[in-house]
């Protein structure tokens, strides 16, 4: 009996490491690109369910609270949403060995602009929040290259 139950737990175990829902991305890390000329930062990457089953991404946090516009390119569809903390975005899912294209532009920089005339660099880290079996909070890095002042971001 126990060897039974030991056999369907590794089963079982297996089962849902195979055919589960993974998240995955194209990259690590976001670059926003900011010059004194140009202030139109976004960087793209790819979003990937690598699993078997529906991956559901249910919230997306920034670590520091700054907000960020989002667009989110399905083979079928687009989403655009403000990312804000702690508000709450609409679910999304992935099917199964499928992907989308996420666009992160237009950080609002509100936090760390004491005045108009500071020059804020900033890094930031957004986390996807998912059904994955590996990796359920998953975490991009945001950087800034280039500075501007925050007069030139309102």
């Amino acid at each position: 009996m126990k060897r039974s139950i030991l056999i369907l737990a590794l089963f079982m175990l297996i089962h849902s490491l195979t055919m589960g829902q993974i998240i995955s991305t194209s990259k690590d890390s976001l670059l926003l690109i900011i010059t004194e000329y140009s202030y139109v930062p976004a960087d793209t990457f790819s979003l990937y369910n690598k699993g078997e089953s529906l991956l559901t991404v249910d919230s997306i946090k920034t670590e520091h609270g700054y907000s960020y516009q989002v667009e989110i390119n399905f083979s079928d569809t687009t989403v655009y949403f403000n990312l804000i903390n702690f508000e709450p975005i609409e679910t999304f899912n992935l099917l199964p060995n499928d992907s989308a294209r996420v666009i992160f532009s237009n950080p609002d920089l509100c936090p760390i602009c004491g005045s108009p005339n500071d020059y804020a660099p900033f890094t930031d880290s957004v986390t996807f929040y998912s059904n994955s079996i590996v990796r359920p909070n998953y975490m991009l890095t945001i950087m800034e290259i280039g500075r501007a002042s925050c007069r030139e971001r309102v």
